[in-house]
């Protein structure tokens, strides 16, 4: 999105569409298109989370999952990789490959816990303070 003051709007409405149900921490995960990098946020978008008090969760573990059952290898190189991995799968790929998805959950369970918590070397905002230098994944 090339326009900040667009991507400021989506975030803005998205906020009001949940209302509610929203999560206190008002969890925000940048697009990345896979990768961390200056093109996931703008400084707009930055001061805009800031201001509003939201939570930015990045990522450590993308196993390519729309590449197909190779993910799974992946991700547990990934996982293995790092003391706490945060690792992203995308919903819009799992009808294609849930027996893959079970596959994996085998594979990990007695190995790694699952949790809802996120480390802290993903987590560069919290509740609009800044936790570690966003410099790197700002495009402006």
């Amino acid at each position: 999105m090339d326009d900040p003051r667009k991507a400021v709007e989506e975030i803005s409405d998205a906020q009001t569409a949940l209302g509610d149900l929203s999560h206190p921490d008002r969890f925000f995960r940048p697009t990345g298109k896979g990768r961390l990098g200056p093109h996931v946020l703008t400084s707009a978008t930055t001061d805009y989370l800031a201001k509003s008090r939201y939570t930015v969760v990045t990522w450590n573990n993308v196993p390519r999952d729309w590449e197909g059952e190779s993910w799974v290898g992946r991700a547990l190189d990934g996982l293995k990789s790092h003391d706490w991995s945060l690792l992203v799968l995308h919903d819009h790929h799992l009808a294609n490959m849930m027996h893959t998805l079970n596959e994996f959950l085998d594979r990990i369970s007695d190995r790694f816990e699952i949790v809802q918590e996120f480390p802290d070397a993903c987590v560069p905002m919290r509740r609009g303070e800044v936790q570690s230098a966003l410099a790197g994944l700002t495009r402006d």
